[in-house]
């Protein structure tokens, strides 16, 4: 697949690529969605900025999503 593939057209959702992070596409999005970043520097770079951000909330605690942030500061 080429940059000009099916990710760089302006009807492709680009949200395959949240998607394949939360793990939520079938065997053969999924490979889309490879093949697309090895040769998109933009999607490639928004893969990594999604994959952080996972990364960060992975690292909060689910309480804290609950009650939300401390008012003192204190964890």
């Amino acid at each position: 697949m080429t940059a000009t593939g099916p990710m760089n057209t302006p009807e492709y959702d680009r949200t395959l690529l949240g998607a394949y992070v939360l793990g939520a596409l079938e065997p053969d999005e999924e490979r889309v969605v490879e093949e697309h970043v090895e040769t998109c520097d933009e999607c490639f770079y928004g893969l990594k900025v999604l994959l952080r951000l996972k990364n960060h909330l992975g690292q909060v605690p689910p309480e804290a999503f609950l009650r939300g942030a401390p008012e003192d500061n204190d964890p």
